[in-house]
């Protein structure tokens, strides 16, 4: 008899871990599911072995040292981690977007084209406003901070965006991909780099000049072209470079006779952005 009630407790106690197991494996996956819907691939309100499997490379990939025994995988601790890490940003990155939202007083413009693609990544995507003009008007990109590791386009002032529509200045915002072991340097500027060829390639639907502008400040600006890339500082110092033969920008061609054209062309383009 004794044999027996023990053997019935055992079942008990198992049968409460693997219920406790279940219940906490589901419970992380609705919260995945909560912060990260794109997951769901077959868009069935469940997180199948599969899709988990998915997400669970990609994170290993973006994030290498979530895999903290290097196994290859990410075992269910390890991917609690991971979430909870996720989840705390998002909180956070909600409760800043309602502050920005009472401190403005109002709505983030609605881009007049969202989240465009430029490249096969999932961030490799951009968000556009149009001014409204007759005419060609200047772009202004915004590339948003954080290290390489974090951001994202929404971090764009709702306030700035507003001035510079309202200044007849259309206005970009990228995502990039973030630093890691598979996408190191200059990775996220090569992004970048294939954003703005991306846009100039489209200049013609979207009705932007001849150059995109990238500001540093009120009197530190650049112009850039598909193949060019001028720039200004305070100072007044001039630099250009060509794209084309010097990627990493190692021969400043300013003073160089035969850029003269383009150098006086850049020039004034931009000296009349800073006066807008």
């Amino acid at each position: 008899m004794k044999n027996k009630n023990f053997h019935f407790l055992i079942t008990l106690l198992l049968t409460a871990v693997v219920c406790t197991s279940v219940a906490s494996e589901s419970a992380l996956d609705n919260q995945i599911l909560k912060i990260k819907p794109q997951a769901d691939l077959n868009g069935d309100g469940k997180l199948s072995d599969a899709e988990k499997a998915a997400m669970k490379k990609m994170i290993i990939k973006r994030f290498p040292r979530s895999d903290s025994d290097r196994d290859g995988d990410l075992s269910e601790k390890e991917l609690g981690v991971v979430v909870r890490i996720a989840t705390v940003r998002a909180k956070k990155q909600g409760s800043h977007g309602q502050g920005k939202k009472t401190n403005q007083g109002k709505e983030r413009r609605t881009p007049t084209h969202a989240n465009v693609k430029y490249g096969k990544d999932e961030r490799n995507v951009f968000d556009t406003w149009l001014a409204e003009s007759d005419k060609p008007t200047p772009l202004a990109i915004y590339i948003h901070g954080g290290g390489f590791r974090a951001g994202s386009k929404e971090k764009l002032s709702n306030d700035i965006l507003s001035q510079l529509l309202k200044a007849g200045i259309s206005v970009a915002s990228i995502n990039y991909r973030y630093l890691s072991i598979d996408t190191p340097l200059p990775t996220s500027h090569h992004d970048v780099r294939r954003a703005l060829q991306f846009m100039r390639s489209k200049a013609e639907e979207s009705a932007t000049r001849d150059f995109a502008f990238l500001s540093y400040g009120p009197e530190n600006t650049a112009a850039q072209s598909e193949r060019y890339r001028y720039i200004r500082y305070e100072d007044s110092s001039e630099e250009l470079y060509d794209h084309k033969k010097d990627p990493h920008e190692w021969t400043n061609l300013i003073g160089n006779k035969k850029y003269q054209k383009l150098t006086k062309k850049m020039r004034a383009q931009v000296l009349a952005f800073q006066k807008k």
